[in-house]
């Protein structure tokens, strides 16, 4: 073999090496780089869940939540939904016990040794529960529905497992809400507004345009739907005033009931 020839297998041994040694160098530093930035990839990794879990309404704790709450409602007559309802004596501190939450709620104390009220969301249904109430106490909801005209001319209808409430709310002066609150988000009086106390039933309550509404001071009387819509029955209150309904179970007397809603307006 000539000295030419055993010099260039020499120098194909020799760039083979190399190549191998810089390969373990790309590798190990590709390595150590994964492991110094480790920390940083698993705090981004953390922020990117706790974004999404909050853009979708979850809840794991830490957070600036008003109270305790359970899941959030996902069936679509559930988010039509603008605030759950609690009412009782001394209720979230409020003198009125007239209290509204943007999230349903896993339990609401109505006084020391009073009762509570919960509300649990589960697979399209609504469950409105009151324990141990000494004192008058409803639990409910209430959702938007345009102007008067629009729910003369369409009525609604809603279905529970039991005796359910059903009260119009009516935005008499414009403002975009219905009544006053304070800043825990209790009653604090009408605001300008009025309200009327509609039918009840158990099951399947409907209203119509026939269907009557007492109307609670400020204004007082017993009219239709259709009456009120007219404009002439109640001063303020037109085809044009926004409403929005009440849906709910009361206890007069206290005590300790629960009702399951499957459908609202």
């Amino acid at each position: 073999m000539s000295s030419n020839h055993r010099t260039r297998g020499r120098q194909r041994g020799q760039g083979t090496v190399e190549y191998s040694l810089l390969l373990a160098l790309v590798a190990a530093l590709v390595i150590g780089g994964m492991v110094a930035l480790s920390p940083v990839i698993g705090a981004s990794y953390n922020a990117i869940n706790s974004v999404i879990d909050s853009a979708i309404g979850i809840d794991n704790g830490g957070g600036n939540a008003p109270g305790p709450t359970n899941t959030p409602p996902t069936s679509d007559w559930i988010t039509t939904i603008g605030y759950y309802t609690t009412t009782g004596n001394g209720a979230n501190g409020s003198s009125t016990g007239f209290c509204r939450y943007a999230v349903p709620q896993a339990s609401v104390s109505l006084g020391p040794n009073q009762g509570t009220i919960s509300q649990f969301v589960s697979d399209g249904s609504l469950t409105l529960s009151v324990t141990g109430a000494t004192g008058y106490a409803d639990t409910g909801f209430y959702v938007p529905l345009g102007t008067l005209g629009s729910l003369a001319g369409t009525g609604y209808s809603l279905s529970a497992n039991g005796p359910v409430a059903t009260n119009l709310y009516f935005d008499s002066n414009h403002d975009g809400q219905f009544f006053a609150w304070g800043d825990n988000d209790c009653w604090t009086g009408p605001g300008g507004d009025l309200y009327g106390l509609g039918p009840s039933g158990t099951g399947t309550v409907a209203v119509t345009d026939s269907s009557t509404f007492n109307m609670m001071s400020p204004s007082s009387g017993t009219y239709t739907v259709a009456e009120l819509a007219s404009g002439t029955a109640v001063a303020g209150v037109d085809a044009n005033t926004p409403v929005a309904v009440w849906v709910g179970m009361t206890l007069g007397n206290g005590g300790s009931a629960s009702v399951t809603f499957t459908s609202v307006p």
